[in-house]
């Protein structure tokens, strides 16, 4: 059983280090804004930051809340696997909140300093 679980272990870790690259693989430059003299001012760095952030945080905290679920459902009578599984769930959805939350944040006050 616990070779088992190591080999899901290195395809899931494969799976996230690779997960950041494959979400802005359809990402071009032109999709980041820039100034009129080729240099971004603060409002396009702080956009870009959080544009960046969203697009790799929320399909890596998808993956592990996916991973929670199957450690929850596979855990049959173990209390610390089902336990395990639930903490992986509710930090996926917490870590997608604390994201979408920011971005909130910064595209509020951007839109009130700049408006």
């Amino acid at each position: 059983m616990s070779q088992r679980l190591s080999h899901w272990s290195a395809v899931l870790f494969a799976l996230l280090v690779t997960m950041p690259q494959r979400c802005m693989a359809g990402v071009s430059a032109s999709t980041f804004s820039y100034g009129a003299t080729g240099t971004p001012t603060v409002l396009q760095v702080f956009t870009n930051i959080t544009s960046t952030l969203a697009a790799t945080v929320i399909p890596v905290a998808s993956a592990i809340f996916v991973v929670g679920a199957f450690l929850y459902l596979s855990a049959a009578e173990k209390e610390e696997r089902k336990n395990q599984g639930k903490e992986f769930m509710i930090g996926a959805l917490i870590g997608v909140g604390v994201v979408s939350g920011a971005k909130g944040i910064v595209n509020l006050v951007l839109f009130f300093i700049y408006s």
